[in-house]
């Protein structure tokens, strides 16, 4: 039986919040909505008692039990494999949609057929579903709709919770990045973006629960790196820009031999050089976008406030200049290639 929507719930744990995920779900009877649950190789085994009592209640109910734990890529690519609907809907297993979800959705498939990719905003709430903000537009305070959603996606996933997708435009680019387990859903919003419609829906549909100290430093580390990998793929599609050569990279260690302080961001045409006293977001974004080869001399004291720069955006530079090993050991796992890493 083909479906309008598959809800797609990868599991993994957090048994306490899973009956209400599905329920926020499951509530809505229509026999055009499919539910797939893959529980993959989770600690805790109630879940899989759960899910094996929910299987046998209703026939557009797909349980998989994973005997090892293969990573959220992989799930979501197996969940849309195995999906009967024109349409997928993300839910992860601790949080919900709204009773109107559905409904909403279901109205904007038919009146806006073409559309491959549907997102609306949400709510992030506590471990006790206490509302802690509404998210517009994927949360960024520094991102608003521009009325070009490809652009805007390279700034920030703003494509996010709630999202439903045509099943046949998420096959056609690919599915998810395995390799890019954290962010495969901005990946993937991006690819979809080269080509495909979105349609924006501004209302929250979706209660995104937030967890205090639930990401590890490593963890952390892991997410900048790939985010910065993800950035700097998509950037360099979109922008042409001349790449730095070896003699560029020896001139530039030349006329900064002395680490004079200056404000000069242009040595040769083709470069920008940037400073812990001398650079904006804004200013590297603006010289990467119109070609520049962006250059970060980091031979300065040690400060926490321009290396977190460095390892949220270090995707912005074809070179970091380095003679300090507290800075090397400070930025070196979060980098997008190791490459751009210059001692001196």
């Amino acid at each position: 039986m083909t479906y309008i929507i598959s809800f797609l719930i990868p599991i993994y744990n957090h048994f306490e919040y899973l009956d209400q995920c599905i329920r926020s779900i499951l509530n809505y009877i229509n026999p055009n909505i499919e539910l797939v649950c893959i529980n993959d190789y989770s600690s805790d085994k109630r879940i899989s008692i759960y899910l094996k009592n929910l299987e046998v209640k209703k026939e557009n109910i797909k349980i998989v039990e994973n005997q090892k734990n293969f990573g959220i890529s992989h799930v979501l690519n197996h969940g849309v494999k195995i999906s009967d609907g024109e349409y997928v809907a993300f839910v992860d297993c601790d949080d919900f949609i709204d009773p109107s979800a559905i409904d909403i959705i279901v109205t904007n498939i038919n009146k806006y057929p073409k559309m491959d990719y549907f997102f609306s905003d949400r709510y992030d709430i506590d471990k006790n579903n206490n509302i802690l903000r509404k998210a517009t537009y994927g949360g960024y305070p520094n991102i608003s709709p521009s009325g070009n959603i490809k652009s805007d996606l390279l700034e920030g996933m703003v494509a996010s919770h709630l999202k439903v997708i045509k099943k046949t435009t998420i096959k056609h680019v690919g599915g998810f990045n395995e390799l890019l387990n954290g962010v495969q859903d901005w990946d993937l919003a991006l690819k979809i973006a080269q080509a495909g419609e979105f349609y924006y829906i501004q209302k929250p549909l979706y209660y995104h629960r937030i967890h205090t100290n639930s990401v590890t430093n490593l963890d952390k580390s892991n997410q900048l790196r790939k985010t910065n990998i993800v950035r700097r793929k998509y950037y360099d599609k979109e922008f042409n820009r001349k790449k730095l050569i070896k003699e560029d990279i020896a001139l530039i260690n030349t006329l900064l031999l002395e680490r004079k302080k200056t404000n000069q961001k242009n040595i040769l045409k083709h470069m920008a050089i940037f400073n812990p006293d001398n650079f904006s977001s804004n200013d590297i974004k603006s010289e990467y976008k119109n070609g520049k080869s962006c250059v970060f001399d980091a031979r300065y004291k040690f400060a926490l406030s321009w290396i977190n720069f460095l390892r949220e955006f270090n995707s912005f530079f074809d070179l970091i200049l380095l003679n300090d090993a507290k800075t090397v050991a400070s930025i070196i796992g979060y980098v997008w290639n190791l490459d751009v890493l210059y001692y001196s």
